[in-house]
C-alpha cells in the first residue's frame, strides 16, 4: 500500500509537471487572426482612416498565409512571440520612434488578433539603391562598444546610402549588449534590418534568440524597397547548450519560393549571416532560387571578404558576396592614432564591409569599403623595396624587386586584373599566398616586436588569401619611379580603377 500510494503521488506529480511544461510550450502556440491595413494617419491604430491592404503575406516561425481581398489572415499554430508581414512594394513597415524597416509584430498572451499597419514607403520604385551590409561588429564589452563607436558607427552616421543591413553578431556572445547596439543604430538616423547571428544567441536560455527578437523583431524577415525583395533568414541552428549548424529550414526554403512568386518582377537579396557556401540544404535552396529574375545573396561571419558562385539545377549561377567583417580579426591587433585597434583581417583585407548600387532591372556594382579609410582604397600593393621591414620577413625572399604583389579586396576568381604602365597594358597572374602585410604582423608577433604598448596580440596565421595578383615589372620599369594604374573587372558587379607609385 506504501508503495502504491509513493507510485500514485509520483504520477501525480509528473502530470502536473507535464501539464505545467505544455502550459509554457503553448503559451503562444495559438491561431492568430488578423487585418492587414494602411495607415494612413499613422498612429499605430486602425481607425475610419485606414484602407485594408490585400495579399500581404504574414509568417510565424513555422507558418505563413496571404491576407485574402478583404485583408484578413489566420495564421495557424503559431509559437513564437514575435511574427512578421512582407510590406508590399510601395509601402513599408511602421515603427513608430524607430528607424527598424522590417515588420515587428508581437504576439500578446491575452489576446489571437492583430491588426498588422503599413505606411507609405520612403524609397520611390525605380529608384537606384546604395545598400550597406555590415557585416560581425561583434562587441564583447564597454570596451570595443567605444572601438565600434569611434569608427565604424561614426562613419555610417556620414554615409549616404539609402539602407544598412547588419549582418549578424553584432555582440561576442553577450547577449545584454544587444539594446545598448540598438541605441546606436537608432542614432545613425537611417532606415535598418539585422540578422541573426551565431554570437548573438542566449545561451543563458532555451529560446537564444530571444534578446535579438526583443530588439529587432522576428528572426526571419522580408520587405520591399523600390524595386529590391530584400529577405533575412536565420540560418542558425542549435546542436547543443553551445554548439550550432549552418542550416536552412524547410520552412524558410518554403517562404522563399512564395516571396518568389507573390513578386517575381522584384530583384532578392537574399541575406544570411553564415555563407550559403556552408549551408545544410543549400542544394534545396538552390533549385528554387533558379526561377528568380535576380538574385544576389549576401553572408557574412567567416571575417573574411570573398566571393562563391554557386550552380543550380538547370545552370543558372547566383553569386554570393561575403561582406567581411567591421571587427576584422575580433578588434585585435596595433592600435591607431585615435585608439582603435587596425585588426585586419586573415585575408589582408583591412576591417571593412560591403557597399552595393542596385538599379531597377537588377544590375548592379559593388565595392568594398574600408572603415575610415577612403572609398578609392580598393587593393594594396606590396613591393619588396618599398619597405625596409618587408627584407626581414622570411618566406618573400622568393621575390625580387621585379615583383610586385596585389591584394584586390573584392576580387574573385573570375576577376581580371591589369596594370597599365606608361603605354604598356599587363596583365597580374593570380596566385595564392599569406597576405604580406598579414605575414609581417605574424613575424612581428614572433619576434616580439608585436603587440606594443596598449595593444592586443592579432591572432593571425600564415593561412593564405584567395585574392592576391602578382605583377611582374619589366626591367626598363626598374629604372625611374613609375606610376601604376590597375584596372579590375568582371561580369558580376566589380569595376575598380586605383593608382599607385613605385620607385625602384
Amino acid at each position: 500500500m506504501i508503495v502504491f500510494n509513493s507510485l500514485l503521488m509520483n504520477k501525480k506529480i509528473l502530470l502536473i509537471v507535464l501539464v505545467f511544461i505544455s502550459s509554457i510550450s503553448l503559451l503562444y502556440a495559438k491561431k492568430i487572426s488578423g487585418y492587414t491595413y494602411e495607415d494612413v494617419n499613422r498612429n499605430g491604430k486602425f481607425d475610419k482612416k485606414d484602407k485594408l491592404l490585400k495579399n500581404v503575406l504574414v509568417f510565424g516561425k513555422s507558418n505563413f498565409t496571404i491576407s485574402n481581398k478583404k485583408a484578413f489572415f489566420v495564421l495557424e499554430d503559431e509559437s513564437d512571440r514575435f511574427i512578421s508581414a512582407v510590406a508590399p512594394p510601395k509601402f513599408q513597415a511602421f515603427n513608430p520612434k524607430s528607424k527598424l524597416i522590417n515588420s515587428k509584430v508581437e504576439l500578446s498572451k491575452d489576446s489571437d488578433s492583430v491588426y498588422i499597419g503599413f505606411v507609405r514607403s520612403d524609397y520611390d520604385i525605380d529608384k537606384e539603391m546604395r545598400l550597406n551590409f555590415i557585416g560581425d561588429v561583434q562587441v564583447n564589452d564597454s570596451i570595443e562598444t567605444k572601438y565600434a563607436i569611434s569608427s565604424i558607427y561614426s562613419e555610417l552616421a556620414n554615409s549616404n546610402s539609402d539602407l544598412d543591413i547588419y549582418m549578424g553578431d553584432l555582440v561576442n556572445e553577450n547577449p545584454n549588449l544587444i539594446q545598448g547596439q540598438k541605441d546606436i543604430i537608432e542614432q545613425i538616423g537611417r532606415k535598418y534590418s539585422c540578422i541573426f547571428g551565431n554570437h548573438d544567441r542566449n545561451l543563458n536560455s532555451d529560446n537564444q534568440v530571444n534578446k535579438f527578437e526583443d530588439c529587432f523583431g522576428s528572426q526571419n524577415f522580408a520587405y520591399n524597397v523600390s524595386n529590391n525583395l530584400i529577405v533575412g533568414i536565420n540560418n542558425i541552428f542549435p546542436e547543443s547548450k553551445k554548439g550550432y549548424k549552418a542550416q536552412i529550414s524547410e520552412f524558410q526554403i518554403r517562404l522563399i519560393e512564395q516571396l518568389a512568386k507573390l513578386y517575381p518582377n522584384q530583384n532578392l537579396i537574399l541575406c544570411m549571416h553564415a555563407p550559403l557556401k556552408y549551408s545544410k540544404n543549400k542544394d534545396l535552396l538552390l533549385t528554387v532560387l533558379q526561377n528568380c529574375k535576380n538574385i544576389l545573396v549576401i553572408s557574412a561571419h567567416m571575417h573574411t571578404f570573398s566571393r562563391n558562385f554557386h550552380a543550380c539545377p538547370n545552370g543558372k549561377i547566383i553569386h554570393e558576396i561575403n561582406c567581411g567583417a567591421t571587427c576584422g580579426n575580433f578588434w585585435r591587433g596595433e592600435k591607431n592614432i585615435f585608439g582603435v585597434p587596425a585588426s585586419i583581417m586573415q585575408c589582408g583585407s583591412p576591417r571593412g564591409y560591403l557597399v552595393l548600387n542596385i538599379k531597377a532591372n537588377g544590375v548592379y556594382d559593388f565595392k568594398y569599403k574600408m572603415v575610415n579609410g577612403d572609398k578609392i582604397r580598393q587593393m594594396s600593393i606590396w613591393y619588396k623595396n618599398q619597405d625596409s621591414l618587408n627584407l626581414k620577413i622570411e618566406d618573400f625572399d622568393v621575390y625580387d624587386n621585379k615583383t610586385l604583389l596585389v591584394n584586390l579586396y573584392a576580387a574573385s576568381d573570375s576577376t581580371q586584373l591589369y596594370a597599365y604602365i606608361g603605354n604598356k597594358k599587363i596583365k597580374c597572374q593570380k596566385i595564392k599566398v599569406t597576405d604580406p602585410f598579414v605575414r609581417r604582423i605574424v613575424y612581428l608577433n614572433k619576434n616580439k616586436l608585436y603587440p606594443s604598448g596598449n595593444s592586443n596580440k592579432a591572432v593571425l596565421r600564415k593561412s593564405k588569401s584567395n585574392h592576391i595578383w602578382k605583377l611582374n615589372l619589366d626591367e626598363n620599369l626598374l629604372s625611374k619611379t613609375s606610376r601604376i594604374n590597375f584596372i579590375a573587372y568582371d561580369k558580376y558587379g566589380l569595376n575598380i580603377k586605383q593608382s599607385f607609385i613605385i620607385k625602384p
